[in-house]
């Protein structure tokens, strides 16, 4: 720097006129000895000053410290991170090995909460075995855990190896960043359910409830809100200002809803019972606008009542699941890429028999036609499906009402409309792929780049990657964040085959653009000699030790496929056809081993904080089974070990599941399949290892060779009990004993994971809607919520499998024809209990 302004601050400092002070500098530095060194750098103005201290390790030793950097963190506490505090938030690293020795890693977790003027640590927050997260490569903060506040996280990610690497050598790498809890926008509601407008008669309740419906999503117990009033008749302007409160119980002449003039009501209550003939008049429609406010955060919503002069049937209407519709203060937002569903029911004066219909319009009220592609279920039910066809028909549309009107025998006419803002897709970009020369699956890398892409309402968030195979099978294997400089680029790790690869370009709300970025790419087997000198299993433990899951998946996948389909490694019944029993059995055990290792791999990397990156897992857990579900050979690749393991992360994914809000039925399906594949996997693996063939105990080569590790019992079990003279035998059937025992736990948890998940999306259907689902392993699933007079007679598969109700069957007493029933029809290809 400048030497003056050096020298007065650290006079004993040698002053180097090169290399130029700048915002990067390079300085080379030669050490005489090894050691641990604290490299500190001053930077300083007449102003003020800061330092900053590295640790340097200087060692002979053929590894060095990973290098790692949370990806967008800060480490300045004046513009940390900014997190909702109602949402799960996650802190992601990027990180490389660098290590002849070993690839294996130590990985933390630390969060402190810090002053927010300083910056200063203040306290110290249990982390370890308290977040599920702790120490894996992402940090997952579950929604409403902290308070307000600035907070600390560092991560240290350590190489670990103590046989060839001594642990007082610290091979690490630390890095920090502050992140700040805030506050979530208030979420107004003025009328049940966020519906927008209603009609009523004379005698009838209409309910404004802003103090009650609404909520903060940071607290959602608490209501403790202000809340304010304003009402006008509909073509009226609110007045400027609007600070003299008008009474509500006084009928005035004037115009307004109660004849004393538009603007703010003299009333503050958390709800507002007004009956139709409170109104100042019939025949017209009146807006309520409730403002609520809480500590800083103020929001608004609006609801809309007719006033009729006779008695109309009033309507409860809702939408099918709460993450479809979001209240804001002109309406609900929707997404064009989900169904819309809504679920209506008449609740007073309704004479039978009611008609129904439901009719969608745009902001100015002009309908739509009812188009059958746009309403599959029809448009004169109780419960109605508006189809994505409908927006993609109308991409330009912003807002739409969508409304319900209900007629009684008696000719009374009854209605409820919903506001809704459609959020905009992402558009005009676009996403390819380049392939390198070879193309070779596992080994090759193939980008992915997406550029151009934008949001006109929002912010792109996501590009989630899919390979569709020639039997149409759709595998999720990526979720790229947005960030950085445009264009956007990845790294597509492949199997073999011919795909299509398509890309789900997502904004923040949720709306979706699906692309095809390359169509009919053809991806070669590697030959053996390729695969030896690429070293996979050291790509893997540099992936495992570094956690990035992304492309770690992406490789784990791609080596199960290759495993599956390299003849010198594939274990399948005619591929193994012509080998000695001790080759078959060293072929399986090694094929076994391989699994293991991709499961402990996903265990230890793997962060469930998202849909896609469930679905990624599963698919994975999903691709291992059916593989495993080929003949009598390949299904002794999974052996005791992977079976623990794998119900552990689909418990792992099934609670993940439980806790999320799910927009549509849709959005499970890709779950529920990969969980039954799974399943049936599972199912299969049991049956082989759990029964004699031909008389003879049959165990995964795997088991048999980790055989001290299980319990082996030594109970005569009966007078007639089997003891095998061999003692390999004897071995094999303690395995078979062993997986009888398990399977009494190992069935029911598997079996809890696949009904709870589908509960789950049971719950997002309306009437009339159903979902097929086939697995390559051979399960069968029918499912969807339907009419009784629709499900006497219901197949399943292909195989001819059905179910026939008797006439009178209802599980619900006071059951008719149509009564709605939620059904789950599943065909399986073995007795997996």
């Amino acid at each position: 720097g400048e030497n003056s302004t050096c020298q007065s601050a650290y006079s004993s400092a040698i002053y180097h006129p090169t290399p130029a002070l700048d915002v990067a500098i390079n300085i080379t530095h030669n050490y005489k000895w090894d050691d641990v060194f604290n490299v500190t750098m001053y930077a300083f103005n007449p102003m003020s000053s800061c330092l900053q201290r590295i640790m340097t390790l200087v060692t002979n030793i053929h590894c060095r410290p990973p290098l790692m950097y949370i990806d967008q963190g800060s480490p300045n506490f004046e513009i940390p991170i900014q997190f909702y505090k109602s949402v799960d938030n996650t802190l992601n690293t990027i990180a490389t090995i660098n290590c002849e020795l070993t690839s294996n890693t130590k990985k933390r977790w630390q969060l402190y909460l810090a002053n927010s003027t300083t910056g200063e640590l203040i306290e110290f927050i249990p982390t370890m075995y308290v977040f599920d997260s702790w120490n894996k490569p992402q940090l997952t903060i579950p929604a409403r855990t902290f308070n307000y506040n600035l907070y600390v996280a560092w991560y240290t990610l350590t190489m670990w190896d103590p046989t060839v690497l001594d642990p007082s050598w610290p091979f690490q790498k630390r890095g920090m960043t502050y992140f700040e809890i805030t506050k979530t926008p208030l979420v107004p509601v003025i009328m049940s359910n966020a519906v927008s407008k209603v009609t009523r008669g004379p005698p009838q309740e209409v309910a404004f409830q802003p103090g009650i419906l609404s909520f903060d999503p940071d607290d959602p117990t608490d209501k403790n809100f202000t809340v304010a009033y304003s009402c006008r008749m509909l073509g009226e302007t609110w007045p400027t200002p609007d600070t003299t409160p008008n009474p509500v119980w006084t009928k005035g002449t004037g115009g307004g809803c109660f004849g004393n003039g538009p603007g703010l009501l003299a009333f503050t209550d958390p709800e507002l019972i007004l009956l139709g003939s409170d109104f100042v008049s019939y025949g017209a429609t009146y807006e309520m606008k409730a403002t609520i406010t809480k500590d800083t955060r103020t929001a608004f919503a609006v609801g809309q009542v007719a006033v009729v002069s006779y008695l109309p049937p009033v309507i409860n209407v809702s939408c099918a699941s709460v993450a479809l519709c979001t209240p804001t203060e002109n309406g609900v937002a929707i997404n064009p890429s989900n169904r819309v569903g809504l679920v209506a029911a008449c609740v007073q004066d309704c004479v039978d028999p009611v008609t129904y219909n439901w009719v969608v319009a745009d902001g100015n009220d002009v309908p739509f036609p009812s188009n059958p592609l746009h309403f599959p279920l029809g448009f004169n039910n109780e419960e109605v499906s508006l189809s994505t066809q409908f927006f993609d028909d109308n991409p330009s549309l912003t807002i739409i009402h969508f409304s319900i009107t209900a007629t009684g025998s008696d000719g009374s006419v009854g209605n409820s409309v919903y506001f809704m803002k459609i959020n905009q897709k992402p558009r005009n970009g676009s996403c390819n792929v380049t392939a390198p020369s070879t193309q070779l699956a596992l080994i090759d890398h193939f980008m992915l780049t997406c550029n151009g892409w934008q949001d006109p309402d929002g912010t792109i968030t996501d590009y989630v990657v899919s390979i569709i195979d020639a039997d149409n099978v759709v595998t999720t294997i990526l979720d790229m964040k947005q960030g950085g400089v445009p264009p956007q680029v990845g790294t597509l790790v492949l199997p073999p085959g011919v795909f299509n690869i398509s890309v789900q370009v997502l904004d923040r709300a949720g709306a979706f653009t699906t692309v095809t970025a390359t169509s009919g790419l053809q991806v070669y087997m590697p030959s053996q000699a390729a695969l030896a000198a690429a070293d996979i299993t050291g790509v893997i433990a540099a992936l495992r030790g570094s956690g990035d899951q992304q492309l770690l998946n992406m490789v784990l996948l791609a080596q199960q496929k290759v495993a599956d389909n390299a003849p010198w490694l594939a274990v399948d019944a005619n591929s193994v056809k012509n080998l000695t029993q001790d080759q078959i059995n060293q072929r399986i055990a090694a094929k076994a081993n391989m699994i293991n290792d991709a499961l402990t791999s996903i265990q230890q990397n793997s962060n469930l904080d998202s849909l896609t990156n469930i679905n990624i897992v599963a698919s994975m857990l999903a691709s291992i089974l059916v593989a495993a579900s080929k003949d009598h050979v390949t299904i002794q690749t999974i052996d005791t070990q992977a079976r623990d393991k794998i119900l552990q992360i689909s418990q792992n994914i099934g609670a993940r599941i439980l806790k999320m809000d799910i927009a549509t039925p849709e959005d499970l399906v890709p779950a529920v399949t990969s969980i039954a594949a799974i399943n049936s996997g599972m199912g299969l693996s049991q049956d082989k290892s759990g029964h004699r063939q031909n008389g003879q105990c049959v165990a995964p080569w795997s088991d048999v060779e980790n055989a001290e590790s299980l319990d082996y019992s030594v109970i005569v079990s009966d007078v007639n009990m089997v003891v095998e003279a061999n003692p390999l035998d004897a071995v094999k059937c303690n395995v078979m004993d062993v997986t009888r025992e398990r399977a009494q736990s190992i069935v029911p948890g598997s079996d809890k994971v696949l009904t709870d998940v589908q509960v789950k999306m049971m719950k997002a259907y309306v009437v009339g809607e159903s979902n097929t689902m086939s697995t390559p392993n051979g399960v069968n699933i029918k499912m969807g919520m339907l009419k009784r007079q629709a499900v006497s007679s219901m197949t399943v598969g292909t195989s001819g499998a059905a179910v026939n109700l008797p006439e009178n069957f209802c599980p619900s007493p006071n059951c008719t024809g149509s009564t709605p029933l939620g059904v789950v029809l599943q065909e399986w290809p073995a007795v997996s209990y």
